[in-house]
Formats: C-alpha cells, sequence, structure tokens
C-alpha cells in the first residue's frame, strides 16, 4: 500500500494528510491489496466521499 500512498501524492501532491489517510484506508475497506491488480477496479464513486470529484478522476486516469 506505501506504493499506492507515493502515487497518489505524485499525482494529488497538495492532498492533506488526514484526506490521504482517508483515502488509504478507503482503499483497504474496500479490498485493494496490490497496487497492480486491484486499482484497475476502483471507480471514482469509491472514492469522491472522501476526495473530490475532479482529484477522483485524476487518480482513477493514472491508474
Amino acid at each position: 500500500m506505501e506504493n499506492i500512498c507515493i502515487k497518489i501524492l505524485q499525482i494529488l501532491p497538495k492532498l492533506e494528510p488526514n484526506n490521504l489517510d482517508s483515502l488509504m484506508k478507503r482503499l483497504e475497506d474496500i479490498g485493494v491489496v496490490a497496487a497492480e491488480n486491484d486499482l484497475k477496479y476502483v471507480q471514482e464513486s469509491d472514492i469522491t466521499t472522501i476526495i473530490r470529484p475532479i482529484e477522483a478522476r485524476k487518480v482513477i486516469d493514472a491508474w
């Protein structure tokens, strides 16, 4: 999960630390275990409760 955290910070460098922590917890809660295999199944609606829609789209596009 550390690789995912680093990648998110590269995409959203101004993301608040508490939002990053919440996002990482959310990804774990929905079942993300391995970045390469699981992230392609994450949908915008899975993470827009934590980050704004444009931020979510940027993150998803990068995956």
